[in-house]
């Protein structure tokens, strides 16, 4: 199971909740017009026979007692048509339809907004403070695989650069730094931290000087290397998807950073707080930590400061 198992699935129940409730709404809203449509002609259809008979009275055509007994006739056939009264019904539509409206825009709104939400933990990032909410069609050069390509220090990245293939489990550190080196060396790059999750690997990469270059995912089952979700694929400036004339000047300084990072998860969680930024190209990734103990990571954009929260990653497990 790769790194994008859980974030899949989960889209996909959201998906079978979203066809569900449409299908739920459009039977209502369907047998709800057909049963005000099939009244309607039922009560049309027998003014039209009451109209008919006071016609044909009229004319001479019929005696008064064969009137009458038609006229009770219909009367009965009208309270009989009636019986299976549809307002209560109807109202059980309406409401049917009204909840599961309610439904569908709140599970849409979770999706989109919310912080490890299907959509929150790939397609967008949440600012606070004096940053704005914005989304990967924020940042300029679109998302994975887009036709301007990748850039790599100003040149294109190759398909190899995003990932490397696995030689088979990785169950420590050790094994995980061993797989991030697989990766680094074609692109002279030194693998810096590696930490566990309980949902596998993470390392930084560095530049043979000691700055971060950018951070990849190890994945338990099988060893396979790629760049990381989020910000090191669509906020790194030299290693994700971005080209140099796409991207704005870094105005966040470390310092400022860590503030809007301690800002947002005070906002989300009290408990917790950002440890000390390190600068990628393009960004700062920060430790969250609670009584001094990493519990997980979060990323800051050097040039509009928005938040980008690292919910792919699960429990923290170790570091080294």
């Amino acid at each position: 199971m790769g790194f994008g198992s859980g974030m899949g699935a989960g889209w996909i129940l959201v998906l079978v909740l979203w066809i569900a409730l449409i299908v739920l709404i459009t039977w209502a809203v369907t047998t709800l017009l057909h049963a005000s449509g099939n009244e309607g002609e039922k009560r049309g259809s027998a003014d039209a026979a009451a109209e008919v008979l006071d016609r044909r009275l009229a004319a001479g055509e019929i005696s008064s007692e064969e009137y009458q007994r038609v006229r009770d006739q219909l009367a009965a056939s009208r309270g009989e048509s009636r019986q299976p009264s549809t307002p209560g019904r109807s109202t059980a539509l309406v409401v049917v339809i009204v909840v599961a409206l309610l439904a569908l825009l709140g599970t849409v709104a979770w999706a989109t907004f919310t912080p490890g939400g299907p959509g929150g933990m790939m397609n967008g990032s949440w600012s606070i403070g004096d940053t704005r909410m914005m989304n990967d069609a924020d940042t300029r050069g679109g998302g994975p695989g887009t036709d301007g390509g990748p850039m790599r220090g100003g040149g294109p990245m190759t398909g190899d650069d995003f990932g490397v293939a696995g030689t088979g489990p990785v169950t420590t550190l050790a094994e995980a730094r061993t797989a991030a080196e697989r990766y680094a060396d074609p692109l002279d790059l030194r693998v810096a931290e590696v930490m566990q999750f309980d949902n596998g690997f993470y390392a930084e990469l560095s530049t043979p000087g000691g700055d971060g270059a950018t951070e990849v995912l190890i994945d338990a089952d099988d060893g396979d290397v790629r760049i990381e979700y989020g910000p090191a694929m669509m906020w790194n400036t030299e290693y994700g998807v971005h080209t140099p004339e796409g991207t704005r000047p870094a105005e966040i300084s470390p310092e400022r950073a860590q503030s809007l990072a301690d800002e947002w998860l005070a906002a989300h969680d009290g408990d917790v707080s950002a440890g000390h930024p390190e600068a990628f190209p393009g960004y700062y990734t920060l430790h969250t930590e609670e009584a001094g103990t990493v519990t997980g990571m979060l990323s800051v954009n050097a040039s509009t400061g928005a938040v980008w929260y690292h919910a792919w990653h699960g429990e923290f497990v170790d570091m080294g």
